[in-house]
């Protein structure tokens, strides 16, 4: 699944966020892909979330 993130004000700061449905126990992996205007390559981070509940 892609999703683009959108812009949220938090207090003073804009931030970005989504919402993403997580209802199943597991681990689910999460490729985050940050691309700027100002920058010519994208930042990559991968990381895992645990969803035990």
């Amino acid at each position: 699944m892609t999703r683009h993130l959108e812009p949220m004000l938090v207090g003073d700061t804009v931030t970005y966020g989504s919402y993403f449905d997580m209802r199943w126990r597991g681990v689910y992996h999460v490729n985050l892909v940050v691309t700027r205007k100002s920058e010519p390559k994208p930042v990559k981070v991968n990381f895992d979330v645990d969803q035990q509940f």
